[in-house]
């Protein structure tokens, strides 16, 4: 009955669309050719019901609900599914509870998938007469079709990462707090419903969701803060709890301790018999703490690489933000940000992440490098900021340099002479433009400096003990040489002819010594610093 009536509903569309002020009339040709631009989305609905076998009997009352001038069963179908996965608190109770909610929600992924491709694109839209069967699918997919399943998404997508903070911080099989289940079941109604993760708002909303989160994880182990040492304010490590219940690592305790009697935080006396040793209470709690964060970090990961990253870049002001993650800016950052030291993070594996996918969006070098020379711009000439300054140049070149290596091994699919040839381009386009470097620091400087790593590594891999029939084999391989050897002989530079013996010794299983004796040939005898030999 519902799928008859679809079909009639549909039909009658695509009637009015023809003839706009005629009665509907229903042939079997018509039917028959409804159904076939119908059909995957009656697939659609079928998967569904498989899905959530109770769903006929919540649509049979919903009936008069149901758009009888156009089809809309998928639709009704998809957001009465929805409504059943809205999570209660019950759903979250306990690990079994979960699981099964998880499940659900990932069992409807590739149905809404594939509606979503559904989605007539503009020119569809545009095609102005009746003749081409995209026009046909304009009228039974338009604008209502658009919109609804654009709602039905952003839904999915809100219960899709809850679904995503469970498994990483209530995964089964593993002890959790009650509290950490509500933190699931609190993401869900913080998100809301107009969820939207190429938006700075929505992206705040989680920051300010992990802050809070990570907060009442240290509050509920401990009294102080465990997420820094109190005295040198980094890491805590091997933590020593004093009698007033202050915190520090062992190492800064023996050195405090050796000259006072007190606590360095409120100056309370620690008495005589206090001894500098680690707290198994404190380390316990630590770990406890450091594992959730660490959870929260690789949750952090997935919604950024899911929900954030496409083949286009995100809007410019989610970039900064974006760009202030990895540059650990303050000011774009606001209070919180996942590498702080109350945050997620502090290594730079987020960060690195980050700018990786970037630098990976096909056309967004340009607008990811204007915020990045900005910052090289603002930060060169502070002294005070040299070591982050450095820091966040080093990993600049790494994400760099990564992005790099992957067009060339994705080159090498073309054959080893088409990979050498690219690594050659590389290196003779560097040598054009390295000079202007001299004086400044720049992210042309940057892309360099990660060119020709990328290049010289790929090179070192064709001068190994094959290297003579190498050149044989490879037309490219001598000319790619040569424009290693301009490159790294000029003695400025020497740091380049460094790399590429590191890269040598690192590719070749015997080591130094086999590299030393190889570097005795004429055309490898460059490679060999002096004081090597």
């Amino acid at each position: 009955m519902l799928i008859c009536d679809a079909v009639v509903a549909a039909a009658g569309k695509l009637h009015q669309s023809l003839y706009e002020n005629d009665d509907v009339e229903l042939d079997i040709p018509l039917i028959h050719f409804t159904y076939s631009l119908i059909q995957a989305r009656l697939v659609n609905f079928s998967e569904l019901v498989h899905a959530f076998p109770n769903l006929v009997q919540t649509i049979s009352t919903k009936y008069d609900q149901l758009n009888v001038e156009e089809m809309s069963l998928d639709l009704m179908a998809l957001e009465c599914c929805l409504e059943q996965l809205e999570p209660k608190p019950k759903d979250l109770r306990n690990a079994d509870n979960r699981l099964i909610w998880c499940n659900r929600v990932q069992c409807i992924r590739p149905i809404i998938q594939v509606m979503i491709t559904l989605i007539p694109r503009p020119s569809q839209q545009q095609t102005g007469n009746g003749d081409s069967e995209a026009w046909f699918h304009a009228q039974l997919f338009g604008e209502k079709f658009t919109s609804f399943l654009q709602n039905c998404r952003t839904t999915w997508i809100r219960l899709d990462v809850v679904r995503m903070f469970i498994e990483h911080t209530c995964p089964p099989g593993q002890s959790t707090h009650p509290a950490d289940a509500e933190n699931a079941f609190l993401l869900s109604k913080v998100l809301g419903e107009n969820t939207d993760f190429s938006t700075v708002r929505t992206m705040t909303v989680i920051e300010k969701f992990l802050k809070r989160c990570s907060d009442e994880m240290r509050e509920r182990l401990i009294r102080f803060d465990i997420s820094q040492c109190e005295i040198c304010k980094n890491p805590l490590q091997d933590p020593v709890e004093m009698p007033c219940e202050h915190i520090c690592c062992m190492s800064c305790a023996n050195d405090w301790f050796h000259e006072h009697d007190v606590c360095p935080i409120c100056r309370e006396e620690v008495g005589v018999d206090f001894k500098v040793e680690i707290s198994e209470k404190c380390r316990c709690a630590l770990e406890i703490y450091n594992s959730f964060r660490n959870r929260c970090k690789s949750f952090f990961m997935e919604l950024v690489s899911v929900y954030c990253f496409g083949e286009q870049l995100p809007n410019p002001e989610l970039v900064r933000k974006f760009i202030g993650y990895v540059i650990k800016d303050e000011n774009e950052t606001e209070d919180f940000t996942p590498f702080d030291g109350q945050g997620i993070d502090v290594t730079p594996v987020i960060r690195s992440y980050i700018l990786q996918q970037l630098l990976a969006i096909k056309d967004g070098e340009k607008e990811v490098y204007k915020h990045l020379e900005e910052y090289l711009h603002r930060a060169s000439g502070l002294a005070e900021q040299r070591e982050h300054f450095i820091e966040v140049c080093v990993l600049c070149v790494q994400c760099m340099e990564d992005v790099q290596t992957v067009k060339l091994l994705k080159a090498k699919e073309g054959g080893a002479n088409v990979q050498i040839l690219l690594a050659s381009r590389e290196l003779a386009r560097t040598l054009r433009t390295i000079h202007i470097h001299q004086n400044s620091l720049t992210t042309n400087c940057l892309k360099d400096i990660a060119g020709i790593r990328a290049a010289l590594d790929v090179l070192s891999t064709y001068l190994g003990d094959d290297f003579a029939e190498n050149v044989k084999r490879f037309d490219a391989l001598p000319k790619c040489l040569e424009t290693a050897k301009h490159l790294c002989s000029n003695s400025s530079r020497s740091a380049l002819q460094l790399f590429l013996l590191k890269q040598l010794v690192r590719h070749d299983p015997n080591g130094i010594e086999a590299v030393k004796e190889r570097c005795k040939t004429k055309d490898l005898k460059w490679i060999m610093p002096p004081q090597f030999e």
